[in-house]
């Protein structure tokens, strides 16, 4: 099942990860199945490559790209998906990209 909102897939990557690496059992700070290492690597990388990509589409938007030139370049993401991602509710009809840090 997908999320709409690609950093909630990127962070359910990452969870995923962890609860598979904690099937590898550690011996003197050593893991001992290389199976379950290397299974979560691969989807600690995907996660990564996710948010790593919004990341991308962030400072493009930044940087003045239009909304339908980075949707060009980001083909797999849906207009919904980057405005829930980037875009704070007042903004979600423009192209503004909320830049906060969390302290009024």
């Amino acid at each position: 099942m997908e999320h709409k909102e690609p950093r909630l897939e990127a962070l359910r990557y990452i969870d995923n990860a962890k609860e598979t690496l904690k099937k590898a059992q550690k011996e003197n700070g050593i893991y001992k199945d290389k199976k379950y290492v290397r299974s979560a690597s691969g989807t600690a990388y995907l996660g990564a490559i996710i948010a790593l990509s919004l990341i991308h589409i962030y400072y493009r938007l930044r940087r003045g790209e239009s909304l339908q030139d980075v949707m060009r370049k980001f083909p797999n993401l849906t207009l919904e998906q980057i405005q829930t991602s980037l875009l704070t509710p007042s903004q979600s009809n423009s192209v503004v990209v909320s830049v906060g840090n969390g302290k009024s």
